[in-house]
């Protein structure tokens, strides 16, 4: 009977979550996500399989954009090679943390670009307010495009850069994380971003 109670209580749980998180689609084939990073070596990027990535509680009314989270998988970053994909996810603390967010309130919009002294940053596990800034314009009916640059310093997430070849190469503290959105701001709740 306990076991039974548990069960329904999980499954509620589930559901009031799945209310109140409706997600919103995002249009793949106009939308790309991109971190870049320096090492000791040479530069390099990991880009985000946008499939994965869920758009929640976009508040958009009379043409102004007042808030958004963006939740984004660590499964979703997918760096060029096995090896870097690994330290990525040792890095990230992926198995406890499965995923990255950004939560963005009391937007303040000028000439196009959307401020915001509220970006709390969630990574590894770890809380963080960073600025943030964004260009964004409606673009076709029903769509927003945002676009922007974020520097994140991994090291403000108690992560620590991963280094390879017995410390010979270590990549730097700071990343870039270079975004473009296009957001139909249709409610497509329950359903699995396209």
């Amino acid at each position: 009977m306990i076991k039974m109670m548990k069960k329904v209580i999980v499954i509620l749980c589930v559901f009031i979550q799945c209310g109140l998180y409706s997600q919103h689609s995002l249009d793949i084939a106009a939308s790309d996500m991109i971190i870049y990073g320096t090492s000791s070596m040479h530069d390099w990027k990991v880009e985000v399989d946008l499939n994965k990535v869920t758009l929640k509680k976009i508040d958009f009314k009379n043409s102004r954009l007042n808030g958004i989270t963006i939740g984004v998988p660590v499964a979703a970053l997918m760096a060029p090679k096995k090896l870097m994909q690994k330290k990525l996810l040792k890095v990230l603390k992926a198995t406890k943390h499965p995923f990255l967010s950004i939560q963005i309130n009391d937007c303040t919009v000028k000439q196009d670009t959307l401020f915001s002294d509220k970006g709390l940053f969630t990574i590894a596990g770890k809380q963080q307010v960073l600025p943030f800034k964004t260009e964004y314009s409606t673009q076709k009916e029903g769509y927003l495009m945002l676009s922007g640059t974020q520097s994140i310093d991994m090291t403000h997430f108690d992560m620590k850069p991963p280094s390879a070849m017995f410390g010979l190469m270590n990549v730097g503290n700071e990343v870039l994380v270079k975004f473009k959105l296009l957001v139909s701001l249709e409610n497509k709740s329950e359903r699995k971003i396209k």
